[in-house]
């Protein structure tokens, strides 16, 4: 169908697809299966400098609406700007504004009141309204009666305002429960890569990690702790753990007297299509996460991309894992506790070849979270509404 006639869908959020950041690889796997039936326009922040903003553009075959990622509190708050840009890009790009048939918030983008004024703009137009869950946030300022309106405010866009929309996808069964709504699918993080039964003759166990930093200094908001999994590795000076999406230096901005075992590498930032290709040669990827409502009603995407690549995981208990990884089988379970974990660990790093070959051939060659396995229900969704 020519794009020019398909039904408009405007995907809008805190996500990145210049970068690839997870939240922008879910979004581009999204477009991927709605672009079939649909034109899909992205609007969102970027902190790439070299794109021009505010303007509808073409990148990587995606029709996108960038603006510039707001540099502190007060840059949130130029909700009525925007919203003027948005529509002249629709405007100068022959777009008329009343031709959107669906709009998709992605993400936690203002503060709430300025989220129900383009609720009720929506809803003026006859626009239908969607919502991409993927976590509850929480405020991480010290500054308590900030965090206090801050939380508030979470709790408004995330976790309210979506029960009024037309429809939710989720990005797990927690999630999926917690929403009172006729209309909701739970979608996990898609994966969109070949086959891989690559596997691995390293000398001595490799593992890997791949994420950003956060805010490491409020240790207890963090979704990753990779602070306890640099403790741990201070256990095993024979493995090695390379860390991909930042710097030593960065860590240790953040973590100035930390002291890092040998075993340790960083790599800094790397692109996601370089980073699938080096997944299967590593013999384990590590995630290691407390329980919190972040991370419990969330699901890391990294996971969703290890178990695709037949790569072996070995996580802490939260979220919806459980549903895919069986301890022992096809990857490990770790207690919260450092001491419980050193132990676990100590047994797995103790496992010959051949067993860490059976844990990859335990991990199904197709994946559950391959994006042609969600593809037709995501479809359907959308197709059932616009009916």
């Amino acid at each position: 169908m020519n794009n020019e006639i398909k039904p408009l869908i405007v995907y809008f959020g805190n996500y990145d697809l210049i970068l690839k950041n997870a939240s922008g690889n879910r979004v581009l796997n999204f477009t991927t299966i709605l672009a079939k039936k649909y034109r899909i326009v992205n609007i969102f922040y970027t902190k790439n400098k070299n794109i021009q903003k505010g303007k509808l553009l073409k990148h990587d075959d995606l029709e996108i609406i960038p603006f510039d990622y707001p540099k502190n509190i007060f840059g949130w708050f130029k909700f009525p700007t925007l919203f003027k840009n948005i529509k002249n890009s629709f405007y100068n790009s022959n777009i008329p504004f009343n031709k959107i048939k669906f709009f998709i918030f992605y993400g936690s983008l203002f503060v709430s009141f300025q989220t129900l004024i383009l609720l009720l703009v929506l809803k003026k137009y006859g626009i239908k309204i969607f919502y991409d869950v993927t976590e509850f946030d929480s405020s991480n300022k010290k500054n308590i009666l900030f965090g206090f309106f801050r939380n508030v405010d979470y709790f408004l866009s995330e976790k309210i305002f979506p029960q009024f929309s037309d429809g939710i996808i989720v990005i797990s069964k927690r999630m999926f429960n917690y929403f009172r709504h006729k209309n909701k699918i739970l979608i996990p993080p898609l994966t969109n890569f070949p086959k891989n039964n690559f596997f691995p003759l390293n000398d001595n166990i490799k593992l890997v990690f791949a994420g950003t930093l956060g805010e490491l200094k409020t240790k207890k908001l963090n979704k990753d702790r990779i602070d306890i999994i640099l403790e741990l590795m201070k256990n095993f000076p024979k493995v090695q753990l390379d860390i991909y999406g930042f710097t030593k230096s960065e860590f240790l901005d953040s973590f100035p007297n930390f002291l890092i075992s040998d075993n340790v590498h960083f790599f800094g930032f790397i692109d996601h299509k370089s980073l699938i290709n080096l997944l299967p040669l590593y013999d384990f990827s590590i995630i290691f996460r407390l329980p919190s409502d972040k991370n419990n009603f969330g699901f890391p995407t990294k996971f969703a991309e290890s178990f695709s690549s037949r790569l072996p995981v070995i996580s802490t208990l939260f979220s919806d894992i459980p549903e895919y990884l069986i301890d022992g089988f096809n990857g490990f379970f770790i207690p919260y506790e450092l001491i419980d974990a050193i132990k676990k660990i100590h047994y797995i790093f103790s496992l010959t070849r051949e067993d860490l070959w059976n844990l990859k051939k335990n991990i199904p060659e197709e994946s559950p979270f391959d994006l042609k396995f969600n593809a037709s229900s995501l479809l359907d969704f959308f197709q059932k509404i616009h009916l």
